[in-house]
């Protein structure tokens, strides 16, 4: 005959017990005082650039001599500290305008001047650190650091035939590792 007072072969008060009191744990822990949970988010890093051309970068008169012509300016944006490279596309050792012959007497050289400094970005091997040490522009990520791109060359006149010369200059931003 079979004891229905038993679960399992355990007597069914112990069982019943059992269960009281492990229903009764949560509600202890509402009569603490106090209660505290850890928040953790994350930013990732976020860099980047506004290059606008002005009206200078178009038709510049090679024939005068230029101590400082405005072609553009760049507005860079980054979270941490970060470096900015200028790259030309035609020159070795400094910025070269060309001709679409590209014969030696078809090339006007010409320097870079990046941000508020009066000395021309150095470009090597194609290539300028042209920002070295950004820090980071925390406002938000509309708002950043701008800074102008000038020019300055020569007169090439009657050194080069009438064509159009051209360069491209390219810059990255990138956050400093």
């Amino acid at each position: 005959m079979q004891d229905t007072n038993r679960i399992d072969g355990k007597p069914f008060k112990r069982v019943l017990l059992g269960a009281v009191v492990l229903s009764l744990l949560p509600s202890l822990a509402i009569g603490q005082t106090t209660g505290r949970i850890t928040l953790t988010g994350k930013i990732d890093v976020f860099c980047g650039l506004r290059v606008e051309a002005t009206d200078g970068a178009k038709n510049i008169n090679m024939a005068a001599d230029a101590t400082r012509h405005l072609v553009a300016t760049v507005e860079e944006i980054c979270n941490v500290p970060y470096t900015v490279t200028m790259r030309t596309e035609n020159g070795d050792t400094t910025g070269m305008l060309k001709s679409p012959t590209a014969e030696v007497y078809d090339e006007m050289p010409y320097d870079v001047l990046y941000g508020s400094s009066s000395s021309p970005a150095v470009i090597t091997g194609k290539e300028a650190v042209v920002t070295l040490d950004g820090q980071p522009t925390i406002h938000n990520q509309q708002i950043g650091v701008k800074k102008n791109v000038e020019i300055k060359h020569q007169s090439y006149v009657g050194h080069t035939r009438d064509t159009e010369y051209t360069d491209t200059l390219t810059f990255t931003i990138a956050a400093k590792n």
